[in-house]
């Protein structure tokens, strides 16, 4: 059994046990799992309706975006932070020396009520220790950083939300997909972005701890918002193909082989000034690449399952797998060898000192309903 005092609460687990959720350890934090209604009722309200998640696991941080700090962070983050317009969001990640992923972040520009403009980086919990010492050594020191400690972070999410949101909220009601906005609410600053991992349209709302219960009251008051925990997170995810942290991504993958070379523009890729830029941008085709996969029986491809051609060859391994509430089939995806990626081949994949057949098939396995005009 695990010892739940080592674990980190959230600031809203009490609301969270009033609501019948199932906590588990997750990233240092005791985190809801699912509630009474189980993960693929909370997928399936999700896609039709609006599913709200706490994921305020989050590191949340926050830096003044002069000159100085952005040519800083640009070592180690491969965007144009330069020309990242104010209300606008970008996903990347922080490299290492060799082009590997550290952690994938959204980075946002915003402008306080003072007209001065700083970045909002939200990062993966499991890597809050390692991304704070990077970024205090890369930035010369902590004192930049404001980590967001008394800050919520809820995820709604679904083709319900934006009515929903912009009824609390007006000024959502045109934001487009990686977009940001700095509201005032009773005299707290909330930031509330059109993004989010389920491949809906959603938002991200950061709201202060002294009025996210006045928020959370009023979301729980329309009938078609679920709450949702990690379960269904996870599946919303994989089905939008979404990479995580430690399954798709780690330190020894570059983004070539994650297919996330989108995600770099001209401008730095010809400069080239980067951490890894020389191993990212030099080698030709990537050795190995990312694919989705469905199972061709019941059986559900897990993390870390070896994957095989006919002949036996072992050629990759699924990084992430789970039944697919939506397309009600087992669906996974996996890093491969490049010689073996083709659409519609077949491929095995071991699970339990069994061979399954699976197939290639495209990604996402569904369609991305992001607001884009």
């Amino acid at each position: 059994m695990h010892n739940k005092n080592k674990f980190k609460k959230l600031f809203l687990e009490e609301f969270h046990i009033e609501n019948k959720a199932k906590l588990i350890p997750f990233a240092n934090y005791m985190m809801p799992i699912n509630y009474s209604g189980g993960i693929i009722s909370e997928h399936l309200k999700t896609r039709s309706n609006a599913g709200l998640f706490d994921v305020s696991h989050m590191l949340q941080i926050d830096m003044p975006a002069n000159i100085q700090i952005t040519n800083k962070l640009e070592r180690i983050i491969p965007l144009d932070l330069n020309n990242l317009g104010i209300g606008r969001s970008n996903y990347s990640f922080i490299l290492n020396e060799d082009g590997g992923i550290i952690d994938d972040l959204i980075i946002s520009k915003l402008k306080d009520e003072n007209d001065n403009i700083f970045f909002y980086i939200v990062l993966n919990a499991s890597r809050k220790e390692i991304d704070m010492k990077i970024l205090s050594n890369t930035l010369g020191g902590s004192n930049i950083i404001n980590e967001r400690k008394n800050f919520c972070l809820l995820a709604l999410q679904g083709p319900e939300s934006r009515k929903i949101l912009s009824e609390i909220f007006p000024e959502i009601i045109d934001l487009k997909f990686m977009e940001i906005i700095n509201i005032n609410y009773n005299k707290y600053d909330i930031f509330i972005s059109c993004s989010g991992y389920t491949g809906e349209d959603g938002f991200e709302i950061s709201i202060n701890n002294n009025v996210v219960k006045t928020i959370l009251e009023k979301l729980m008051e329309y009938e078609n918002v679920s709450l949702c925990g990690l379960g269904s997170r996870d599946t919303l995810r994989l089905e939008a193909s979404l990479s995580l942290y430690g399954n798709e991504l780690n330190e020894i993958i570059t983004p070539k082989e994650s297919s996330l070379m989108w995600t770099i523009s001209k401008k730095r890729k010809m400069d080239k000034n980067f951490n890894g830029a020389n191993t990212i941008l030099n080698s030709k085709k990537p050795k190995k690449i990312k694919i989705g996969i469905e199972s061709c029986n019941n059986t559900i491809p897990r993390h870390d399952n070896n994957l095989f051609d006919n002949q036996n060859n072992l050629i990759g391994v699924v990084t992430s797998g789970s039944y697919s509430p939506s397309l009600k089939k087992p669906i996974a995806m996996g890093i491969i060898d490049i010689k073996y990626s083709k659409i519609g081949s077949n491929i095995y994949f071991e699970s339990r000192g069994e061979k399954n057949k699976a197939t290639i098939v495209e990604l996402p396995f569904v369609k991305h309903k992001y607001k884009k005009n």
